[in-house]
């Protein structure tokens, strides 16, 4: 069992590195070991590892395969805030392979269990990833209600980069929503904090808003 704890640790390390070839590698023989001597919880634990490498990777498939490989090992030793958390993460991969209304259902099935086992942060992720799908459903009102209750979680549990995702989901709700002037300002709220958490990729993806929302009011230049 140490041994495929070791093996899993030098994979995530290789993961936070951001060399994901070696880190599945190394995953992969700690799920071996783990399989081998039966500890389903770890196994369970390295499966849903594997799952996030392929997400990294861009390869959703097969992190949902994964994903959902771990889940049925999770529910089997019924560790429920683990649950959420795979329930959570299957739903970001259905929505990157567009099948949103089975994003949803993960969400909102990862937003129960994180409020019965309390647990703030896993529920401000689902509620932020509830109202991100629901606008790719077109739903811009429920958009907005789940976008603003993460935002108050977000801003509760200190999370600031999580906050500054929030503060431009409902920039962007607002936008679709065509009040333009407050989807205006959560931008400009949501620029500043990206600014001040160094978030590069998200503070380009404000920046794009900014934008997109200004040429639509005529404000080409």
């Amino acid at each position: 069992t140490s041994e495929g704890t070791t093996l899993n640790c030098i994979g995530l390390i290789y993961t936070y590195l951001g060399n994901y070839s070696q880190a599945l590698d190394y995953y992969q023989q700690a799920l071996a070991i783990r399989r081998e001597v039966k500890a389903r919880a770890d196994e369970g634990t390295t499966l849903y590892n594997i799952g996030g490498t392929y997400k990294e990777l861009g390869d959703y498939s097969q992190a949902l395969s994964y994903y959902q490989q771990a889940l049925v090992i999770i529910r089997e030793v019924t560790a429920r805030a683990e649950e959420g958390t795979i329930l959570n993460s299957i739903g970001g991969a259905y929505y990157q392979l567009n099948s949103y209304s089975q994003a949803l259902d993960h969400h909102q099935q990862a937003l129960a269990i994180s409020r019965e086992v309390r647990d703030r942060a896993g529920e401000g992720s689902a509620l932020s990833n509830i109202g991100v799908t629901y606008g790719q459903l077109g739903d811009y009102s429920q958009d907005l209600d789940y976008s603003q209750q993460a935002l108050v979680i977000k801003r509760e549990i200190g999370d600031r980069k999580g906050e500054s995702t929030a503060l431009n989901n409902i920039g962007l709700a607002y936008s679709n929503l065509g009040n333009y002037s407050r989807a205006l300002n959560y931008y400009q709220q949501a620029l500043a904090l990206k600014r001040e958490v160094k978030d590069r990729a998200g503070e380009g993806k404000t920046l794009s808003n900014i934008g997109l929302l200004l040429d639509k009011i005529q404000e080409t230049e």
